[in-house]
């Protein structure tokens, strides 16, 4: 049996933790999500950036961060950059020009957000972001 102080301390962290389940579902329900691990392979994608990107869930298991880039941004020092960064760690937003599945340009206002693991550790990265139209509006 829990004494009191353990007791309340469990109910401190079961609020926490219904908490963050309700801010991820809220984002989740939002804005278009996708997972990538550390070499760039897709983890998983929600339906908004499903549909932002014009893809089924089936169609992007075996995807990589880069088949959503122009070939010369892959190319280039930038994305290496961009990668070394997120795998050191640290976190990268902006407005990024991608290719969705009709090889048509996308605009994303995305946060790239490294994942750690229980050690402190980057163990994915995961980019939450929406779309903005051709005048830099939200498009929704």
């Amino acid at each position: 049996m829990f004494n009191s102080k353990l007791k309340k301390e469990l109910e401190s962290k079961s609020l926490e933790v219904t908490e963050y389940k309700g801010l991820i579902a809220a984002l989740d329900r939002s804005m278009a999500i996708i997972e990538f691990g550390l070499d760039g392979k897709v983890i998983r994608a929600n339906d908004n950036f499903l549909s932002v990107m014009g893809y089924r869930a089936d169609q992007i298991k075996e995807m990589s961060h880069r088949d959503f880039c122009t070939p010369v941004l892959v190319r280039s020092p930038k994305y290496e950059k961009f990668w070394s960064q997120l795998r050191s760690g640290e976190f990268v937003s902006g407005t990024f020009q991608r290719v969705d599945a009709k090889g048509q340009t996308v605009w994303l206002e995305a946060s790239y957000n490294p994942i750690l693991d229980r050690e402190g550790k980057v163990s994915k990265g995961r980019q939450i972001c929406f779309e903005r139209n051709s005048e830099g509006h939200q498009r929704g």
